[in-house]
């Protein structure tokens, strides 16, 4: 599924790169949306129980971040892992999102960061239907930003 329902802060430190900072990352669960609304209400209600206090949003909480550059620039494509606490349905592990993060301009930073999770980590069980065939245990979650000075 995807959602536009995405928060969190990000500081880049122009002088001192490796000062920059991403603060957390809240995914709202409750908006995300595939092609089919009987797939959207599964995952939703069944798969990430996001009607219950606690689970409404996928949280990702950042602890560090690699691959900062010495001096940045506008339009310098940076490759960048951060590592932090990644919370899904009640359940907390440490991920990593890899990526590229580009400064468009001294106010907006474009990036699209991605992380492969085991469902059974999380304990995300898909409920058995006729019609669902499998779901890999496997899966990628993607953050495609647009962050921009406020």
């Amino acid at each position: 599924g995807s959602t536009s329902d995405v928060s969190g802060d990000i500081v880049l430190n122009w002088s001192s790169p490796s000062k920059s900072s991403v603060g957390q990352i809240k995914v709202d669960a409750r908006t995300l949306l595939t092609n089919d609304t009987g797939r959207d209400a599964a995952i939703r209600g069944l798969i990430l129980k996001s009607d219950l206090s606690g689970n409404n949003y996928i949280v990702f909480t950042p602890t560090s971040i690699k691959g900062l550059p010495k001096t940045i620039k506008v339009g310098d494509s940076i490759k960048v892992s951060i590592t932090g606490d990644l919370t899904i349905a009640g359940v907390t592990r440490v991920a990593t999102f890899s990526g590229v993060v580009t400064p468009q301009t001294k106010n907006s930073l474009k990036g699209a960061v991605s992380t492969n999770i085991r469902r059974s980590d999380y304990s995300l069980k898909i409920p058995t239907v006729p019609f669902v065939a499998s779901v890999d245990e496997s899966m990628a979650l993607t953050l495609d930003f647009v962050a921009k000075t406020q």
